[in-house]
């Protein structure tokens, strides 16, 4: 019909108008814009009725609601067969919330502007409560202990990256997650003063590839992961951390968090806080080197290869690590039942002696990281 027509026209062109300038300083200036509405859908205003403008609200309710024009009209229109009398209603009350309330927030004058600084400098400086918990992971305090600690003096951070990728029959598709969950407390203790970001479980490649199920993942785009992680990093800075180290256990993330650490120095050259990719961290050559030479446990892998004689991205560095956390995430008791209870030509059993040996290499990666974090610091000095 003629008149849904004219409703939709009417509607979009008052809410165009509406998100372009979408508060009315007063009544004078709504009726203004209704007019260049009706001459915009063709229609004489006397013919359509009139505008009531909407009611006033008290500022603190005008920052939540959308601005609304209500249109009505007792004007006959036909079809070929009937007279039909319509009553219609245009609300404009389209805009988002965050819109509205950017639009229509008032101008503080500077001592109302004072006011509001000081308010919210009083809740910021509010005791807690209750006792807080101690945790070296930001997202399991509350708020209130992340002040505290930062506060206190703990301000250096850890990004943790991960990822997930197929690693063959045996082991959870997330072993960086793994890992990091262990490997991330362990740096943090030995640094002091320190707390982690919640971890980067996905990690860099083609998430448009062919469907091949088997295909392993999520991941994401290295433009998204970079962005991702500069992001990050530019948050834990306006949360008052002054140091802000990417650890990874991926050889395909050491790209983008080099290029987040970059990015964000030039952007802040320091001030206050510094950023900095730590390669060190993924220091499997040197744990391969570790574990045959200091320990004597002959692996069949080179150092600087990504599989060993089970021809598997798998290795006994790997398996020791996330057995301590999760032995199923090795699927141990079902590769023991199977007769495939070893990984490169070392015995995985009994589980306790694997997991002696995952603790032994977290100590070893972990003081191979803090003494380069320590040579970073004193190279700023």
């Amino acid at each position: 019909m003629e008149i849904d027509s004219r409703n939709r026209l009417l509607g979009l062109k008052a809410r165009i108008r509406f998100a372009r300038n979408p508060a009315p300083a007063d009544e004078e200036e709504l009726q203004e814009r209704y007019l260049e509405i009706m001459a915009h859908a063709n229609r004489s205003p006397d013919s359509i009725g009139r505008v009531t403008p909407p009611p006033r609200a008290p500022d603190r309710a005008l920052r939540f609601t959308a601005p609304a024009l209500i249109v009505t009209s007792s004007a006959p229109h036909r079809t070929q067969e009937t007279p039909m009398k319509t009553t219609f209603t245009v609300l404009l009350a389209t805009l988002s919330l965050a819109t509205a309330a950017a639009a229509q927030r008032p101008q503080l004058t500077p001592e109302q502007e004072a006011a509001r600084a000081a308010e919210r400098a009083r809740e910021m400086a509010e005791p807690r409560p209750i006792e807080a918990m101690e945790s070296l992971w930001i997202e399991e305090l509350t708020w209130m202990e992340i002040r505290d600690q930062i506060n206190a003096g703990n301000t250096t951070a850890l990004i943790m990256t991960g990822g997930v990728e197929s690693n063959g029959p045996h082991l959870a598709s997330g072993k960086h997650n793994y890992s990091n969950k262990l490997m991330g407390p362990s740096v943090a203790r030995a640094l002091g003063r320190t707390l982690i970001a919640p971890l980067v479980t996905l990690e860099p490649g083609d998430p448009s590839r062919a469907v091949q199920p088997g295909n392993t993942g999520p991941m994401v785009s290295q433009e998204t992961y970079i962005a991702w992680l500069v992001d990050m990093g530019d948050s834990l800075r306006s949360m008052g951390f002054k140091e802000v180290y990417y650890l990874g256990d991926s050889g395909g993330n050491r790209r983008g968090m080099q290029e987040a650490a970059d990015r964000l120095n030039a952007k802040y050259h320091g001030n206050p806080t510094v950023f900095h990719h730590v390669p060190e961290f993924y220091n499997h050559e040197h744990v391969r080197k570790y574990i045959q030479e200091d320990l004597g446990i002959p692996e069949e892998m080179e150092y600087t290869a990504s599989s060993g004689s089970d021809n598997l991205h798998e290795e006994l560095s790997i398996d020791a690590i996330m057995s301590v956390i999760d032995p199923s995430s090795i699927r141990y008791q079902q590769r023991v039942k199977a007769g495939r209870g070893s990984i490169n030509g070392v015995s995985l059993e009994p589980l306790e002696k694997t997991q002696e040996l995952g603790r032994k290499l977290i100590e070893f990666r972990t003081k191979l990281t803090v003494d380069a974090i320590q040579a970073l610091r004193a190279s700023r000095r």
